[in-house]
């Protein structure tokens, strides 16, 4: 019977064993997933603020698109400026005999 115990006890322990190198062998992969992940992080952040170039020439290149502003004064103004337009097109057209003879 004795016998019996000391096999399962080491069947146990080598079970535990198992997993407990598992478990390391995770964390391993994982910190050096970390550690690649800080590498990477580093070369991206190792821009010399001091020698970037100045704003004027970055902007420089930049086509700029032609943005007209609408404010409600100019737009009422152009609004009844086409309706006297249609108004007066509108009586040429039915008293357009009456004004010519």
């Amino acid at each position: 019977m004795n016998e019996q115990n000391e096999r399962k006890n080491d069947d146990q322990a080598t079970d535990l064993q198992k997993l407990i190198d598992e478990v390391q062998q995770s964390e391993r992969i994982q910190k050096k997933q970390q550690v690649s992940l800080s590498q990477e992080s580093d070369q991206i952040r190792k821009m010399d603020i001091l020698n970037l170039p100045p704003r004027k020439e970055i902007h420089r290149n930049h086509k700029q698109r032609i943005h007209v502003k609408l404010s409600r004064p100019l737009f009422r103004f152009l609004s009844v400026i086409i309706i006297l337009l249609v108004i007066i097109y509108g009586a040429y057209f039915i008293w357009e005999n009456d004004l010519l003879t």
